[in-house]
């Protein structure tokens, strides 16, 4: 064979090559499906299979590796029967390194939900007080000091506050525990556990007691299980508790507090203000203010009252003084109803709290 004839015969042996590159790339890529090895392992490089290339390199052997050539074999490096041992050991460690990245992803997701499951608020204040005098006894007025520890804790649906960045009866002692039964965006619905009513003292801060109520029977303060809907839309709050004496610790009664009020930020002054109404049933009047005859002295008389009311004023303000100390000041102004106030153990319709001070914040 001369050199004329072996030259057209690599000339033809690129064509063939080319065309038949050409023909099963555009034939398995139309149909876009696998072909399968002998092997039973299925593999897809530009629509080719195995057999296909080493048809392709029969045709092509006289020629240099073209960029597509280069490619193939590049892929077809990388597809390594599973029986080989290297890179049975590179996928294990492969599958290793994964679940091992997935395990600790999930154990910091679990993490970082506990601690997003669990929130604390804690504030310790300190002051001096206004009051006037509800109950017939220790009348005096004026300044006194004012000590206080604020809570709001909870975990997950659980919850234990005070609620004091919307009320400041916060401040004023009221506490409750409950359980979160349902809420969105700005609406929530719990069921909730407290105090709503003090107990009388019949003893005086001097700790004597009071003549007129040597004969009054114990008035506790109660402790009430119900639920609270409350909503917050922008700066405005809303709540409404119905609660219930259920354990029978003291009058077994039924106590409505509802509450609206604004809560806005003005500078560095955060102000909460509002209204609220509390109803009490005539079981909850009548165990405080009633009078029964065996509890009669003089200037204490027999006295029945039905279900009552109180309206409320509430003021507050804080503004941060340094990283943890904040000032505060509140004011509360409460209004009985008429019957609640005829009662002799009641000497003031009108009962106002004032609060000045700073607190620590944890």
């Amino acid at each position: 064979m001369n050199v004329e004839f072996k030259w057209q015969v690599r000339l033809l042996n690129r064509i063939l090559g080319l065309i038949i590159i050409g023909f099963t790339c555009g034939e398995v890529n139309a149909d876009n499906h696998l072909l399968a090895r002998p092997d039973g392992v299925e593999r897809k490089l530009f629509g080719a299979t195995e057999l296909e290339l080493i048809e392709i390199n029969i045709f092509s052997e006289f020629t240099s590796k073209s960029e597509s050539m280069l490619a193939i074999e590049a892929v077809n490096q990388e597809m390594v029967p599973a029986e080989n041992p290297t890179a049975a050991s590179t996928s294990t460690q492969t599958a290793s390194h994964s679940s091992s990245y997935i395990d600790t992803a999930e154990t910091t997701n679990e993490e970082l939900s506990e601690e997003k499951a669990f929130y604390y608020d804690f504030q310790f204040s300190v002051g001096a007080a206004y009051y006037n005098q509800l109950y017939l006894g220790n009348d005096e007025t004026g300044f006194s000091p004012a000590i206080a520890l604020t809570v709001d804790l909870g975990y997950k649906d659980f919850f234990f506050e005070s609620n004091r960045k919307n009320r400041l009866s916060a401040v004023l002692g009221r506490v409750l525990i409950g359980y979160h039964l349902w809420q969105d965006e700005e609406n929530q619905l719990d069921i909730v556990s407290g105090n709503y009513a003090p107990g009388i003292e019949k003893k005086d801060a001097d700790d004597n007691v009071i003549p007129e109520l040597v004969n009054l029977k114990e008035r506790r303060d109660d402790y009430n299980f119900g639920v609270r809907f409350s909503r917050l839309t922008g700066s405005t709050y809303m709540s409404s508790e119905l609660v219930y004496d259920l354990v029978g610790l003291s009058h077994h009664g039924w106590v409505l507090d509802s509450y609206i009020g604004k809560v806005n930020s003005w500078g560095n002054w955060d102000v909460n203000y509002g209204i609220g109404h509390t109803w009490v049933s005539q079981n909850v009047s009548d165990y405080y203010v009633g009078v029964k005859p065996a509890e009669v002295l003089p200037g204490i008389y027999p006295y029945k009252t039905g279900s009552g009311y109180t309206l409320n004023i509430e003021f507050s303000a804080q503004y941060p003084v340094s990283e943890n100390w904040v000032f505060e000041a509140g004011l509360n102004y409460s209004w009985l109803s008429d019957n609640l106030y005829r009662s002799p153990l009641v000497i003031n319709q009108d009962v106002l709290t004032a609060l000045i001070g700073f607190g620590y914040v944890f």
